[in-house]
């Protein structure tokens, strides 16, 4: 866990990378644990991350897996959500996060989940599953803000900057563009 204070709001943040065993037993503990920390420190934006080993429905799995997805699993986890008081914030990209390396199973098992006060803060914020390279599992992005910083840049060979007409076609492009 990190716990800091975010000074431009003067609020204690808390931020819990969490790494759930896979069987229901050990997840219950972690759980209790989890509860017992966030109700120890009430006054707080709190963020918990990582693998979670859950699904939250039986859409976040597909495919046939060696054990039967467990429907008190599902329901324990989402009435946990629900009593922590978080949120599953907005996602973009992929709807799995972890892969079977022959890709007959894929499940979401990574994820985002924020109190209401850290919504309030950022209610922009957004979670994006990138793309995997070397594990299984996806990386997962958290974003705060979607922020419109205008055109994109782009490069130009310096060359082009002495042509004729060239200045004059690029700010015709960009007014295009507002």
């Amino acid at each position: 866990m990190l716990d800091g204070r975010w000074v431009s709001e003067d609020q204690r943040l808390f931020i819990v990378n969490v790494y759930a065993p896979c069987d229901l037993a050990g997840k219950r503990i972690l759980w209790e644990e989890l509860r017992q920390l966030k109700l120890s420190n009430p006054n707080g934006v709190w963020c918990f991350l990582g693998d979670f080993n859950s699904i939250r429905s039986q859409e976040e799995r597909i495919g046939s897996s060696q054990r039967v997805t467990d429907n008190s699993d599902i329901s324990e986890f989402n009435a946990w959500i629900s009593d922590m008081d978080l949120q599953e914030i907005r996602g973009f990209g992929g709807n799995f996060t972890w892969f079977r390396s022959n890709g007959s199973v894929k499940s979401r098992l990574d994820r985002f989940l924020v109190s209401d006060q850290w919504l309030a803060l950022w209610p922009d914020t957004s979670q994006h599953v990138l793309h995997r390279d070397y594990s299984d599992h996806c990386p997962v992005l958290l974003k705060t803000k979607m922020v419109a910083w205008g055109p994109k840049p782009f490069r130009v060979v310096d060359w082009w900057l002495n042509q004729k007409g060239y200045q004059r076609m690029v700010r015709e492009a960009w007014s295009k563009d507002q």
